[in-house]
Parts: structure tokens; C-alpha cells; sequence
């Protein structure tokens, strides 16, 4: 005796999990999933018969005795399956052009190709001469199931490149419409962001940032996804340094930061109690501040220090300046010319950012005694150099041969000052 869908879904409902193992579980998984795709498919072909049937309009009070009153079928299927009209929206026009498109929708309901493959297909619909795609519709099924919804959304792009390049322009157009770049400033010390980018405008920062966010050597153990934070940094910190941005505010884009000289000569501030007291401003001028992102870390400002223009501005405890001091290069442009010169990229082991990606780096901090001479200044990445301040990488993690050995020299200069405290 044939089995009713009830049964026949009571059958799937009913296997026993414990009973089953990894195997088991996996098989499961996919005879559930190739079951969910046939009845979409079958979904699909019921909505759309709904649809062309009823003229986009269903009756909401059938065998009520007031007059009739009519919903679209897209806001009836928003309301019955509870999900938002954009997603209504879409499952509604894609049920239509599959039914337009019979050997597709059979290929979804016998289970060889998925509902979300099927979906990427049906963008070709409008935008490839419909006879065309009637023809072309086993030939679609055949490539279709060997790839994934990305890989044949890239096909799908290419056909409509190939096949109708003012739609391919058309796409273009809107999706720079949509472009956009969020960002919000976090309690948490983040800041994070949404964007969206046309493919043709994201292309140019993809060539940028992959090359950027390759593992350094088998040490890297950051993950991908901050690789590719850490070379969107680089990117924009470099930019800042050799790009010739409008000015702001009456001078060129560059990063710059206040800093408390008690917070720099590594002096304890005072009681909370004690900078209240003194005035309510007292407490955020201790330490080190950006004009954007706030409060910066100690290993960040070091780095900075190494290598960056300063200048000396004194002010009292009500922020009235007392005396300003011109901007100073601590590092000359002679000096860093032949430091690049010297190392051709960063000097951390396995590290080759070129030498417009790196900041000069003092050896000895100049806070010990250390001298702003090529002897004692390297090329070292923002990273690799945030990392020495931080203590988590030192000279022996640095491929420096052209510094003299310690038995050579007579003395280990390096013992006392491995990593640097202050920059």
C-alpha cells in the first residue's frame, strides 16, 4: 500500500540518532538535504502554478459571505511561511522563471541539482535571449552540477558577459549604486565596519591586500582573516606616508598622536582620586591619544616614536599652551635611504615587506642611550616592529648579519636592551 506524505515524513522523523554513527550521521544529513531540495522544487512549481493561475492575486476570506478581498501572492506567501516580503519577493519570482523553464525545475524535483543552484541559474533569465536559454537548458544542468553556488555564479557572470554586455554594464552601474563604507567606533577598543564594493572597484583592492595577507613563513599563526586585517593597515599606513592626499584642516593627511611626556618617561600617574581633583580633563591627558581612535598602547606609540616627526608642544594643567617647539625628523632622510638600502625589505625572519611598508626601527631605544646612526636603526613592517615593543619578538628573531658578534665586538651591547622598553 503506497504511504501519504505524512507518513513518508514521519519515516524520515523517526530514525533513531543514537543508533547511528559519524557515518551513519553524514548519510542522514545528505539523504535529509536531498530530500529538502526535491520538495523546494516541488514548492517552487505549486507557488508559481498559484501565481499564474490566480493572476498574482489570491482571495484572503474564500467562503466568507463579505466581499472578497485580494492579497498578492507574494504578500500571502510573506504571511504563511512568516518570512519578509523582500524574501517572498524572491522566491516568488524565482518559482516564475523556473516554471518558464521546465527541464531546470524537473532537474531540482529529481534531486541533481539544488534549489540554490537552480537560483543562480535563473539570473540568466532576462538577460540571455529566452530560445536561447530553452535550448541551452541540459547543456546548463550538465555544467550546474559539478560546482558550487559561487563557482557557478562566476560562470553565470561570464555567460552574461559574453552573451549580453550592456546587461553586465547594467549590473555594474547598480551595484556602484550600492556601494557603501560603515564604520563605528566600539567601547571594546574596536572599530568595525560593513562594506559593499562593485566586483570591477573590489578588484583593485583584492590585487592589493592577497599579496599583503600571504603567511609569513610557518611562524605565522595568524589566521586568514587577519591577515587580511593586518595588510588593509599596512595599505592605508603606507598611504598616509607616500601618497599625496588632499589636506585637512590645513595640512597634509598623517597620523598623529598626543602623548603625556610622564606617560612616555614611563612615570605612574597619579591617583584617580588626585588627577579628579586637579581637573576633570587631568586623567585623559595621561598617556597617549589619537585624534580619531583615542587611548593608544604603549607598544604602538614606541613604534611610532622610532621613526616619525616630532613636535614639542607644553601646556599647563588647564590646556593653556606655554610653549611650542618647530617639528624634527628623528630619522634623516640620508639615513633611511641608506638603511633601505642596507636591508632591501623588513629584517624580521621570513618577512620581505619592501621597504615603503616599514618604519625604521632603533635597536637600542633612544629612551637607553641608543644613537639615531644606520648602526643601530633596521627596517622592520609596522608589525614585526609593534611586536619587538611589545616583547614578543627580539634580535634573535631578526636576520641581521651584518651586526657585528658579540665575541667580535667584546662585548654583548645587545644583553641589556633585548627588546627595547621605551622607543
Amino acid at each position: 500500500m503506497q504511504t501519504g506524505p505524512d507518513e513518508a515524513v514521519d519515516a524520515l522523523l523517526g530514525v533513531d540518532l543514537s543508533g547511528l554513527d559519524q557515518v551513519g550521521l553524514q548519510a542522514e544529513v545528505d539523504r535529509l538535504r536531498a530530500v529538502v531540495g526535491r520538495l523546494t522544487g516541488r514548492l517552487d512549481q505549486v507557488l508559481a502554478e498559484l501565481d499564474v493561475r490566480l493572476g498574482s492575486q489570491v482571495q484572503t476570506n474564500v467562503g466568507s459571505e463579505h466581499a472578497p478581498l485580494y492579497q498578492s501572492v507574494q504578500g500571502w506567501w510573506r504571511d504563511s511561511a512568516t518570512i519578509t516580503g523582500s524574501q517572498a519577493g524572491r522566491d516568488v519570482r524565482r518559482a516564475g522563471i523556473l516554471r518558464g523553464l521546465p527541464v531546470l525545475s524537473a532537474a531540482v524535483i529529481d534531486g541533481v541539482l539544488s534549489p540554490e543552484q537552480a537560483a543562480v541559474l535563473c539570473r540568466l533569465h532576462g538577460r540571455i535571449p529566452q530560445l536561447a536559454l530553452l535550448d541551452s537548458q541540459a547543456q546548463l544542468v550538465q555544467v550546474a552540477r559539478e560546482l558550487n553556488p559561487e563557482a557557478l555564479g562566476r560562470f553565470v557572470r561570464h555567460l552574461i558577459a559574453t552573451h549580453c554586455e550592456p546587461e553586465l554594464d547594467k549590473e555594474h552601474n547598480l551595484a556602484h549604486e550600492r556601494r557603501y563604507l560603515q564604520l563605528s567606533h566600539e567601547a571594546d577598543g574596536t572599530v568595525r565596519g560593513r562594506f559593499v564594493l562593485a566586483a570591477e572597484d573590489a578588484e583593485a583592492v583584492l590585487i592589493v591586500l592577497e599579496p599583503l595577507a600571504r603567511q609569513q613563513g610557518l611562524t605565522d599563526k595568524r589566521s586568514a582573516g587577519q591577515r587580511r586585517a593586518d595588510a588593509l593597515v599596512e595599505v592605508f599606513a603606507g598611504a598616509a606616508v607616500w601618497m599625496h592626499l588632499p589636506h585637512a584642516g590645513g595640512q597634509r593627511a598623517q597620523l598623529s598622536y598626543v602623548i603625556d611626556e610622564a606617560w612616555a618617561a614611563g612615570q605612574h600617574p597619579l591617583s584617580l582620586s588626585e588627577q579628579l581633583a586637579a581637573h576633570p580633563g587631568a586623567v585623559s591627558r595621561h598617556g597617549a591619544s589619537a585624534a580619531w581612535t583615542g587611548p593608544q598602547t604603549r607598544a604602538r606609540i614606541e613604534a611610532v616614536l622610532c621613526d616619525a616627526r616630532i613636535s614639542r608642544l607644553l601646556t599647563d594643567n588647564r590646556s593653556d599652551v606655554l610653549a611650542l617647539h618647530s617639528v624634527s625628523d628623528e630619522i634623516t632622510p640620508a639615513q633611511r635611504r641608506a638603511v633601505s638600502a642596507r636591508d632591501r625589505h623588513c629584517v624580521a625572519k621570513n618577512c620581505t615587506r619592501p621597504p615603503a611598508f616599514c618604519d625604521v626601527h632603533h635597536l637600542i631605544s633612544r629612551a637607553d642611550g641608543g644613537p639615531s646612526t644606520v648602526e643601530n636603526l633596521v627596517l622592520l613592517c609596522r608589525r614585526h616592529h609593534v611586536l619587538w615593543h611589545r616583547g614578543t619578538i627580539g634580535l634573535h628573531d631578526l636576520h641581521t648579519p651584518w651586526l657585528p658578534e658579540p665575541e667580535e665586538a667584546g662585548h654583548d651591547p645587545w644583553t641589556a636592551h633585548n627588546p627595547p622598553l621605551v622607543a
